[in-house]
C-alpha cells in the first residue's frame, strides 16, 4: 500500500540506514532504488534549504525541486520519513520575500532607493572601486523650494515623487538614485568619471527643472534644485566623497 501513495517515503532502522524506499521517493531524488538500499539516511543526495523553511530539502539531482521531509517513529523502533513536494509553495514563498525585500528597499514617497538602501549601494561601490580601480561618480541633488513655508505638505510629497519619477527615468539601469534625505536625492554612477557625471546632470537638468510645485496661495512656483558631483580619486571615503558632491 505504502508503494501507491504519491508521496515520497522511505523507512529508517536504528543504524539510520534506509531499509525501505518507494518508488516516488527514487523520483524526487533522481536515483534509482538500488541507490537507496542500505544507504545512510544522512548521506542522501539532499541538501537542507533552512532559508526556504524548516526541513525543507534540494535533491541535488533534481535541483528544481523542494520536499519537505516529515518524521514519525512506528513499531520495531522504525522511522517513517514522508517526503512531500512543495516546490510551487515555496516557489511562491521566495516570490513573497523578493517582493518585501524590494518594498524595504524603496522609499513610499519617491519611488527610489531609501536612505539606507542608497547609502549601502554607495559603500559597496567604493569597496569595488578600491579593489579594482575602477571609476566612480556621485550626484547629489537638493531641492530647496519644497521647503518654503507656503507651501503644504501635500504639495511637497506630490512633487517629490514627480521629481522621484523623473530622476528614474534619467538613470542608467546600473545607477543607483535614492533618498538622502528629505529634500535630497543621491546617484551613486559606477564606471563613470566627472565628464559622465556632468553630461548626466545637463540631462537632468533639462527634465527635473521644469517640475513646479504649487503654494497654498495658489501660486505656481519651481521646485528650486541645486546640484553637486564629486569623482573618486582613489583617497576619498565615502564620507568624504559625499562631503565633495554638496549641492
Amino acid at each position: 500500500m505504502l508503494s501507491q501513495i504519491p508521496l515520497g517515503i522511505c523507512l529508517i532502522g536504528a543504524d539510520e540506514q534506509i531499509q525501505w524506499a518507494n518508488p516516488v521517493l527514487c523520483d524526487q531524488l533522481g536515483i534509482t532504488n538500488g541507490d537507496l538500499e542500505n544507504a545512510p539516511f544522512g548521506e542522501l543526495p539532499m541538501q537542507a534549504a533552512a532559508d526556504q523553511g524548516n526541513d525543507i530539502y534540494r535533491p541535488m539531482h533534481r535541483p528544481q525541486l523542494r520536499l519537505r521531509a516529515s518524521m514519525a517513529t512506528v513499531e520495531g523502533g522504525l522511522k517513517i520519513v514522508v517526503f512531500t513536494d512543495v516546490s510551487d509553495l515555496v516557489s511562491d514563498y521566495d516570490g513573497y520575500v523578493n517582493l518585501l525585500r524590494e518594498a524595504a528597499r524603496t522609499d513610499a514617497d519617491t519611488g527610489l532607493l531609501t536612505t539606507v538602501s542608497v547609502y549601502r549601494e554607495l559603500f559597496a561601490q567604493l569597496a569595488r572601486s578600491q579593489r579594482y580601480g575602477n571609476t566612480l561618480a556621485i550626484i547629489r541633488i537638493r531641492i530647496d523650494g519644497l521647503q518654503r513655508e507656503e507651501i503644504g505638505r501635500e504639495q511637497s510629497e506630490k512633487a517629490l515623487r514627480d521629481l522621484g519619477i523623473k530622476l528614474a527615468d534619467c538613470v542608467r539601469n546600473i545607477d543607483y538614485a535614492g533618498r538622502l534625505s528629505e529634500y535630497e536625492f543621491l546617484i551613486v554612477l559606477p564606471e563613470t568619471d566627472v565628464n559622465g557625471a556632468t553630461a548626466l546632470i545637463e540631462k537632468i537638468e533639462g527634465i527635473l527643472d521644469t517640475t513646479q510645485v504649487q503654494t497654498q496661495s495658489g501660486e505656481t512656483v519651481n521646485c528650486g534644485i541645486r546640484y553637486g558631483f564629486a569623482q573618486w580619486t582613489g583617497a576619498e571615503d565615502a564620507s568624504t566623497l559625499l562631503d565633495k558632491a554638496a549641492a
